[in-house]
């Protein structure tokens, strides 16, 4: 009888098998993201960005402080979605590194027509854009998943505005804005809300005008 013996392996075979076929698997991964021409194909991709956007809203008071402007208002219209960066446009990257680019981002102009102001100086137009994190150009989306900043067109808020100045507009990752929302309490009738907190609008205006003339714990940042 005939005895076979186990056939012994080259782990350096194996090895250079292995390389080789990381090798090739890069090489079309490359090859896929590119156009024929060699160009990046960035530009027939997409993808949708979730955003948390800021997650930390102050007691009234507290945002009362560091707001510089305070306006009951009407949010009476939005304009054309736009990217944040300085030539407007998305930018020349593949998907995952626009995921991993916290700087270049989609965001919607929102028009508040002002009723009241209860804190600071407001425009003489009286009306003032914010311009709030999401939109849909092309085949690129950013959703903001925060829903105690989002505005939407109808409604009426109170909005607690930290004034950034028009420079603002030339600091990197800036959506270029002039006013940043602190926090917004969304009003119905005679009351206001904010998450799942609802208080009467009374208890709103008492509580910005005591505290409208006092320094607040910590400054917002632009």
């Amino acid at each position: 009888m005939q005895i076979h013996k186990p056939t012994r392996v080259d782990i350096r075979v194996v090895y250079v098998a292995i390389l080789e076929a990381s090798l090739i698997a890069s090489a079309v991964f490359i090859v896929r993201g590119f156009t024929s021409d060699g160009a990046p194909s960035y530009a027939k991709q997409g993808t949708t960005i979730r955003e948390s956007g800021y997650d930390i809203v102050p007691p009234l008071s507290e945002s009362t402080r560091r707001a510089d402007l305070i306006v009951v208002a009407d949010v009476s219209s939005s304009s054309a979605p736009f990217w944040n960066t300085k030539s407007g446009t998305r930018p020349q990257v593949n998907d995952r590194d626009l995921v991993l680019s916290p700087q270049a981002r989609i965001f919607t102009p929102y028009l508040l027509d002002i009723r009241e102001t209860l804190k600071g100086t407001p425009p003489q137009n009286g009306a003032l854009v914010l311009n709030q994190l999401g939109g849909h150009i092309d085949k690129d989306q950013v959703v903001n998943d925060n829903s105690l900043f989002s505005l939407r067109t109808g409604q009426s808020v109170v909005a607690l505005l930290r004034n950034c100045g028009p420079l603002s507009a030339a600091s990197p990752g800036s959506a270029g804005f002039q006013y940043r929302l602190i926090s917004r309490y969304i009003v119905a009738g005679q009351t206001a809300t904010i998450g799942s907190e609802t208080i009467p609008m009374s208890e709103v205006r008492n509580t910005i005008s005591n505290n409208r003339s006092l320094e607040p714990e910590s400054e917002m940042p632009c």
